[in-house]
């Protein structure tokens, strides 16, 4: 067992998934609950929003799942029209 800590300055944390590598994603909380999706790389915490393009107007709530590619599955808030959508990341790298 390892403790996941969130992502600063977040206060809660929680892991959903963990792929052949190590790798856990989930999500990263405020005080407020405000979600963000994190993935943590042997233990330290990565802000997967981060990982997206900067033009991109989709903000990643929460990561549902990670396979041994690294591909990463989960929900996401378009910040213009506040809809919801699934999303699939493929990241380049960890």
């Amino acid at each position: 067992m390892q403790d996941l800590a969130p992502f600063s300055p977040d206060v809660y944390s929680v892991g959903l998934a963990i792929n052949d590598a190590g790798v856990v994603v989930g999500a990263s909380l405020d005080a407020k609950f405000n979600s963000r999706a994190v993935g943590w790389d042997r233990g330290t915490p990565v802000d997967l929003n981060s990982r997206i393009p900067h033009n991109s107007t989709l903000y990643l709530l929460l990561a549902c799942s990670i396979n041994s590619g690294g591909e990463i599955i989960g929900l996401a808030v378009d910040i213009k029209t506040g809809e919801t959508h699934g999303y699939l990341a493929r990241p380049a790298a960890w």
